[in-house]
């Protein structure tokens, strides 16, 4: 018991990044692929979690190295306070949509447990719950709400898989590339290539990391004993990460797709829920519904959160205002950005198509930001703190695929050779 507590003790960035991640893809974009091309896309999800790792690990790990958040790296190359600017700007395109996305999945998922509220009124509750939590900017209590909503998808995930498991057949076919030529499932392929969450993570997960540096050992002779405990941290969130994908990827393709249900209106959560309700009885709805709301809100508000202390250290590096300024901005966008998405949810009330939509705006500034991380963990730590050469392997097939993905992204919905 006492190694189980010190293990969960270690836990935190990498949590945090799972409840990112789950909640933002994985409940909503895996179980609508597999409604309609089942497990064709389970290579996709393999791939992304494997080559995609170290652009996320790069973030705990240059934070340990340095003190230092990846931002302080990016001000430090070449491209200066340039790289402020760019991110300052995106800060206001894509933070609308993820915020509107995931507050209308966390609104589907209250509705389908009790509509007589309406959609609208949920929205509203969690908008202004999740924001009086992120602005009092206590990193304790958003990690303990992300590592116990994350213990409570894990456990139904679980149960959900051992309830409906893919065939061991499906599941090898869907391990081997199979490419549809077709507009519906390129848009997909889009989307799940751009899992398991947006790259600007990297930057929250070195700020997180900051905020936990002294638990795991801030002192000169602690530090590689911190790495050690950051890289289990955040391999702990990408083997749950998959995990959860495999899942939902699963529920889609076992499920949904044999009835013709894809889910995509508010009433997803419901949608979803009904499926199992019939095949397993009325005790299942309240799991289920009860692990939709961990996952969406658990993103909702660890993303809300990593976007205002992004903001904060934006302003601070850009202009050098006084600590109380810095508060008042931080403050004035998440609520300006959070209001934003909380009107888009309730107007246009399709979260799937909005996760669609944030999750492919994700791929226009991954390949910058992986040789960002890349340039930042090999010029600018210690040699005891650089990652291996297979890591640098991987990561550099990672910026392959992240370019590729961009490529793809264009050929589908700027000049739509799928038609």
């Amino acid at each position: 018991m006492k190694k189980l507590r010190a293990f969960i003790s270690v836990l935190g960035p990498g949590i945090l990044w799972a409840t990112v991640a789950i909640g933002e893809t994985h409940l909503a974009l895996l179980p609508y692929a597999g409604a309609l091309f089942g497990m064709s896309v389970l290579w996709a999800v393999l791939l992304v979690h494997v080559l995609y790792y170290p652009n996320f690990e790069y973030g705990p790990r240059y934070a340990v190295a340095t003190g230092d958040s990846l931002l302080d790296g990016y001000g430090r190359t070449r491209l200066g306070k340039g790289v402020y600017w760019f991110f300052l700007v995106l800060m206001f395109v894509t933070p609308p949509l993820l915020m509107a996305s995931l507050l209308g999945m966390t609104g589907s998922a209250l509705y389908a447990g009790i509509p007589s509220v309406g959609f609208e009124w949920w929205c509203l509750v969690v908008f202004l719950l999740t924001l009086a939590v992120v602005v009092s900017r206590r990193y304790k209590v958003v990690e303990r709400i992300a590592k116990l909503l994350t213990m409570v998808i894990v456990v139904i995930a679980i149960f959900a898989f051992a309830t409906s498991p893919p065939s061991p057949g499906a599941a090898a076919r869907g391990l081997v590339p199979d490419i549809m030529l077709s507009s519906a499932f390129m848009l997909v392929l889009v989307a799940v290539l751009r899992m398991p969450t947006d790259p600007t993570i990297s930057i929250f997960l070195s700020k997180w990391a900051q905020e936990k540096r002294s638990e795991w050992g801030d002192a000169p002779e602690e530090r590689l004993s911190a790495l050690k405990k950051s890289l289990t941290d955040i391999r702990t969130g990408f083997a749950i990460s998959f995990l959860v994908a495999l899942v939902f990827l699963s529920m889609g393709a076992v499920v949904l797709k044999p009835r013709g249900v894809v889910p995509e209106g508010i009433d997803v959560s419901v949608r979803l829920a009904e499926i199992y309700t019939a095949s397993f009885g009325a005790w299942i709805f309240p799991v289920f519904i009860l692990a939709a709301l961990a996952a969406f809100w658990g993103t909702y508000i660890s993303a809300m959160d990593g976007m205002l202390r992004l903001f904060g250290n934006l302003i601070e590096r850009l202009f050098n205002p006084r600590p109380r300024s810095v508060r008042i901005a931080e403050t004035v966008y998440v609520v300006l950005v959070a209001l934003v998405g909380l009107l888009m949810a309730t107007v246009i009330k399709r979260p799937v198509a909005l996760v669609l939509l944030a999750v492919s705006m994700g791929l226009l500034y991954y390949p910058l930001i992986f040789g960002l991380n890349i340039h930042c963990v090999t010029r600018q730590v210690e040699p005891a703190f650089r990652p291996g050469k297979l890591n640098l392997a991987v990561a550099f097939c990672g910026l392959f695929l992240g370019i590729s993905a961009l490529v793809l992204l264009i050929l589908v919905r700027v000049v739509k050779v799928f038609g």
